[in-house]
């Protein structure tokens, strides 16, 4: 990454997040049950309005590699699998951050952390972050705006209901400056209580009874057996929201394109040519080093590429890699590049 640094290649300024799962060396069959203990979420700690104990759960372990984690997600096989976590640049599609963790984590547990590495760490300017549903959490909202980073997340389809169905909370608007909802009724729900729910204090709103009890949405707002519209508010609720207004944008859709393009075509090209689908290693240490030696040999084709695109000859030459005409031709494939050099020959 270095090299491509030097050459120009590294924008650094708009990044792109994904992870894909890779099957581990180990037996789904030999399974055993381990106590984990889990640690509570750093930024509730840094806000200062929860103390979250550590809490113990039981996952499913396998003897062989205690490191891989068993993954059951919808759409993705069942089984003892690690993630590898890349962040690549946005521009370019060169990987620039490689971070592996068990197939039973979440995408986003790590987000804030690479990105503030990448930040921090390797001095790059980061501006803008484009993620998919799996990181539109009210931590990556958070610590995203902490470290300066505008980050355009695709909206989860938790809890949002189909057409025809119950409404969803996006359907109701939230007022600040009242501290309450309005419903699709432009009835006020106005505070209640808060709630201590795992460690987290929420606040509750509710609707009166009265207006529940003649709205013509009481059908497809709530169920049968409750008498009003209640919803959970959260801290730092209002990050989470802040990102959703920019959903829609040209910004926003042009970095969601570039992260479908730059993260599932990287990834498909690493399964494809270079060792990703799976690993004959045990351990996180050995599955990094498979990881990073995939993605430096992906970096070094985008290198050569740009390399020899700085050395056409004649007026196909892009001067440097800041040329307004270098990015179009590098995202080009390959064999554009020999097109160019036949032509001018």
């Amino acid at each position: 990454m270095r090299e491509c640094a030097k050459a120009g290649l590294v924008r650094g300024e708009n990044i792109v997040m994904d992870s894909t799962h890779i099957k581990a060396n180990a037996d789904n069959r030999n399974q055993e049950w381990a106590e984990v203990i889990k640690t509570p979420k750093a930024f509730w700690d840094d806000l200062g309005v929860a103390e979250l104990p550590a809490e113990s759960s039981v996952k499913s372990k396998n003897p062989c590699d205690p490191d891989a984690g068993y993954m059951s997600r919808n759409g993705k096989p069942k089984g003892f699998h690690y993630l590898d976590h890349q962040c690549s640049d946005a521009d370019t599609g060169l990987i620039l951050d490689v971070f592996v963790t068990g197939g039973d984590a979440q995408d986003h547990e790590c987000c804030v952390e690479r990105l503030t590495y990448l930040k921090d760490g390797m001095g790059l300017p980061v501006k803008a972050a484009g993620l998919d549903s799996g990181y539109d959490t009210i931590g990556v909202h958070f610590g995203l705006t902490r470290i300066g980073v505008t980050a355009y997340i695709a909206p989860a389809k938790r809890g949002i209901r189909t057409e025809g169905e119950r409404l969803g909370i996006e359907a109701f608007s939230w007022h600040p400056e009242e501290d309450c909802y309005v419903c699709p009724n432009h009835k006020k729900l106005t505070y209640r209580a808060t709630w201590i729910c795992a460690g987290i204090p929420t606040r509750n709103y509710g609707a009166s009874m009265e207006d529940c009890k003649a709205c013509p949405y009481r059908e497809k707002c709530f169920t049968e057996k409750t008498k009003s519209k209640r919803i959970v508010r959260k801290p730092c609720q209002e990050f989470r929201e802040e990102g959703w207004e920019r959903t829609g944008t040209g910004t926003y859709k042009r970095m969601l394109r570039r992260r479908s393009v730059v993260c599932e075509g990287n990834f498909g090209l690493q399964k494809r040519c270079h060792n990703l689908r799976f690993t004959r290693k045990r351990g996180m240490e050995n599955v990094s080093e498979q990881c990073l030696l995939s993605a430096t040999a992906l970096n070094l084709k985008r290198l050569v590429k740009g390399l020899r695109l700085l050395d056409a000859p004649g007026e196909m030459r892009v001067t440097s890699a800041s040329h307004p005409g270098f990015l179009t031709l590098f995202r080009r494939k390959s064999r554009s590049v020999r097109f160019l050099r036949s032509a001018a020959a």
